[in-house]
This record gives structure tokens, sequence and C-alpha cells, in this order.
């Protein structure tokens, strides 16, 4: 089995309640918390958090706390992981760091910049996808409808997402 850098994920939690607990072995950490809709007020209980927290920070910003980047799918074995995180938590979908935000149509991990494309490197794209449906999609996400498979997406939905660090 493949050894993946410390990951975080960000994802949704009993009643929306926040926790964080750490895994080991593997370094692995897991952050719950209320669907990555971080612009708005929190009810956080104690234990490590604060109460009614007014937070306003990017999915990426989240993952910088941390010292981490949003997830940068590297290979098959790691894609095949990230999508097991997702089945196990019955999640809609789980944000990586893929983007096309600077360059329409071409979309690059968003914490090295490294161009996403099919040929260069590993991709897992649905058939038909990216398709920047409604001229409205610039960020990349496992998508259950579609088996976890990569698709994009308008990059205000709030779900789930995957940071780690390197």
């Amino acid at each position: 089995m493949a050894c993946f850098e410390f990951i975080l994920l960000l994802a949704v939690g009993a009643a929306g309640a926040a926790s964080l607990y750490q895994e080991l072995p593997g370094q692995r950490m897991s952050l719950t918390a209320e669907q990555a809709d971080l612009s708005n007020e929190h009810d956080l209980q104690d234990r490590g958090t604060v109460r009614k927290t007014r937070l306003s920070l990017s999915l990426s910003e989240v993952c910088e706390t941390f010292g981490a980047t949003l997830a940068e799918v590297e290979d098959s074995a790691e894609n095949e992981f990230l999508k097991e995180v997702a089945r196990s938590g019955g999640y809609q979908g789980l944000w990586l760091g893929g983007t096309d935000m600077f360059n329409e149509g071409h979309f690059v991990w968003a914490g090295s910049r490294r161009l996403i494309r099919n040929g260069a490197g590993f991709t897992d794209w649905k058939l038909g996808e990216p398709n920047d449906h409604e001229r409205n999609e610039d960020c990349l996400h496992l998508y259950r409808p579609y088996g976890y498979r990569w698709n994009d997406a308008p990059c205000t939905w709030h779900q789930n997402f995957a940071c780690e660090i390197k």
C-alpha cells in the first residue's frame, strides 16, 4: 500500500459539529467542520474551538492554516485512496486542488501550478469532463454521481475537501 503525505480532510460532522482528531499511524489528520462554508458563522463547541466565530477563509487558506495545500493527485494509488475516503464518508463530492480559474480550459494544481492534462501525468476525468457547464465550472472535485471520477464544478458548491502536506 502506498504511503501518502499528511492528508487533512475537512468533512461534515454529526449535527454540523466541528472537531479535530488525529489518526495514527501514517500521520493522517482529519478535521470535521460544517460543509466548507467558512464565510458563515459556526456554532463551535469547547474543546479546541470557539463559539460563534466568523471565519472568512478560502479552502486554500484553511489548508495553509495547517501548513498544507489542497490535495494534488499524483497517481492512481493516491486517487483511489481519496475516492475511498469520499466513498466511505458518503460524500457527494470532495474538492481537490485543481482549477482553471487562472486560464479557462487549462486546469492546474493550485498549490504547485502544475498543468493537469491527459498524457502528462495522472488524470481521472469522467468522459466529457471538464466541460465548463454554463461557463461556471472552475474547480476540480471527486463527484459521487460519476463514481468519484473527476469533474469540474462551480467553486461555490459547499462540500468536503482534502488538504495535504508534502
